[in-house]
Order: structure tokens, then sequence, then C-alpha cells
């Protein structure tokens, strides 16, 4: 087992091998799987989320803006004005971007120097991308105890509503079920964590892992309560 310092904030892996971990103001890089680390440190503030999608070539979202790299973080460049202030990136080539702000859903194609605000069938509050044109966005209306799930195949023009996981659609009292997590895994592979509202993720509260090979349309219990 690979140890770190702490629980990093933000974690990527584009090779087997090769990965980088989000460590306050700072990224630890391995090589060798996690076997060992070396320090980076591109002095920009506290790194609130990293993506690298070549071991050279990746992005940093910290309190003071997004900032790319293409050689490994040994120099750093602002990506763009963010307006506003981004909390959550995904990147699916070095180009084409999404990002989250307050519920708003925003898209670059030009590598993080303007964007494109969308509109969505809900404010978002997860959402993962497998492309500059599909991807996923889970979020709660206010007239709806339990979140939806929409996906895109048009880059966010469109959107068309997927079926919830099994413990969020049985559930119709309250307190209501939220889905902290949508994570993509393949172009039509997504997993979802699902979470009583007011637990946590420890304590003996029940929660589940899914995951759906169809983009949503069926999903498949992987796991309750993992330890």
């Amino acid at each position: 087992a690979a140890e770190v310092s702490s629980a990093p904030a933000s974690i990527s892996f584009p090779t087997l091998d090769d990965g980088y971990i989000a460590e306050s103001d700072y990224l630890a890089h391995t090589v060798d799987a996690a076997r060992s680390w070396s320090e980076i440190r591109p002095g920009l503030g506290t790194v609130e989320q990293v993506q690298f999608l070549t071991p050279t070539d990746g992005f940093v979202l910290t309190r003071e803006g997004l900032f790319s790299t293409t050689d490994a973080g040994s120099t750093w460049k602002p990506s763009g004005s963010l307006l506003p202030a981004l909390a959550w990136i995904s990147f699916t080539t070095l180009r084409d971007g999404w990002g989250l702000a307050d519920g708003v859903l925003w898209r670059t194609t030009n590598a993080g120097a303007t964007w494109q605000r969308l509109v969505t069938p809900t404010p978002a509050t997860t959402a993962c991308f497998v492309s500059a044109d599909t991807g996923w966005i889970a979020g709660t209306a206010h007239s709806k105890p339990s979140p939806i799930i929409s996906e895109t195949v048009d880059g966010g023009a469109t959107w068309s509503n997927r079926r919830l996981p099994p413990t969020l659609e049985r559930e119709t009292g309250l307190p209501p079920y939220s889905m902290p997590v949508l994570s993509c895994a393949a172009p039509t592979t997504i997993w979802a964590l699902v979470v009583p509202a007011g637990a946590g993720y420890a304590g003996g509260e029940t929660y589940g892992v899914y995951d759906s090979s169809n983009g949503g349309r069926s999903w498949r219990l992987a796991g309750v309560n993992p330890a």
C-alpha cells in the first residue's frame, strides 16, 4: 500500500504509474505507481483540484484561478479569467473542459481562456464528462426531494433525464437521499455514490455505490456501506 501524508484534496493518474496528488499548496508526484513521491510547488496557493491528461500536461485549480502546465509542473501559466470562480473542473482534452460554480455548468473549448455558460435542467451539484460532447450532471430541483440525473451528447446544448439509482427512486419521504459524487469511468459507464440526508461517510449510516454501463438507463448496486 502507498502512503501519503494526509487525505488528498484531489488525485489524478493519467497512467497506471504516473500520478499526482494535491496536498495543500503543493503536488505530490509519482512515476513508479506510488512507491515513491516527489514534491512540486507551483506557488499558486492552496490546490483545490489537480487533473493531468498525460504525464506532462495538466491543470490545477487553486484559490488564485486555473493554471496549466506542459512540463510536468516545472512551469505554470494562467488559463484565462474565471468568472465566476469555479469550484470544480474536468478536462476531456487539453482544450475541452467543463466547470461548476454555484450550480451553474460552464464549458471551455480553448483550455480555459474563455467559458460559456450552459443551461441545464437543474442546478448541478456533481458532474462528469467523457468527451467534448458527452457527460452527465446530477442536481436537485427546488420542487423535487430527490436528485435528477441528466445526460448530454451534444456538448450541453440539450439534455435527457436518466434513471436514478434504485435507492433514490424508492425514497419518497423525508429526508431525501443525496448523490454527492457522480464519476465517469468509460464512454457509457458512470458511478454514483448515494448517501442518506444528514449521513456522514462514517458512523454506520447505510450508503451505496452504484454503477451503470449504459449511461444511467439502468443501475447495478456495486457495494453498500463499504469500509
